[in-house]
């Protein structure tokens, strides 16, 4: 166990000046939009899965971003479930690894075949890294673990028993465009 924790440590210390350099250069503030890689799935698997979202930079290091997904299941009762997310993704270099919580997680049942408890609250966090590409385009490869605490094992057992595709962990795949990047200092005062 000393060993892992000596090696992580080790290589937190020879990735720092690698981001470094990038960090002096990253804008103030951006804004991007993403979509996920997942609908590739709808190919071979029993559901659909799109999601799509907005983030905003709000200091270096520091993200916010709002991804919503919409989830169909093509088997048994063909449930659609509608997942909007407020998360918080901390890079601790400025840029490539980060971690994520979810602030707000909110799971709606939607379309033709709505269940009795349409509404569900979960909690989720994040893993991944974060590639950077000519200045305006981010790809980021994740996995997102729900509700790591069992806080709502009953709306999880629940949302998984409808739409038995709704794992506990996800890879994702992002690919993102930023439109507006800027420098609060640009700003009037």
């Amino acid at each position: 166990m000393k060993s892992t924790a000596i090696l992580i440590v080790l290589l937190c210390v020879f990735l720092l000046p690698i981001h470094s350099n990038q960090l002096e250069q990253q804008e103030d503030c951006s804004l991007w939009t993403f979509i996920d890689s997942g609908i590739v799935d709808a190919l071979w698997s029993p559901h659909l899965s799109i999601q799509a979202g907005i983030g905003v930079s709000i200091a270096p290091g520091v993200e916010i971003e709002l991804p919503c997904t919409y989830i169909l299941d093509r088997q048994g009762g063909h449930e659609q479930l509608l997942e909007l997310l407020l998360e918080l993704k901390y890079h601790p270099w400025g840029t490539g690894p980060f971690i994520g919580v979810s602030l707000a997680h909110m799971c709606l049942f939607v379309g033709n075949s709505v269940p009795q408890e349409r509404v569900h609250y979960l909690n989720s966090i994040s893993f991944g890294y974060t590639y950077q590409l000519m200045d305006k385009f981010r790809i980021e490869p994740l996995i997102v673990f729900t509700d790591p605490s069992d806080s709502f094992e009953d709306s999880w057992s629940y949302i998984h028993a409808l739409v038995p595709t709704y794992s506990r962990f996800r890879f994702r795949l992002r690919f993102g465009w930023t439109f507006v990047s800027f420098s609060t200092s640009d700003l009037p005062k």
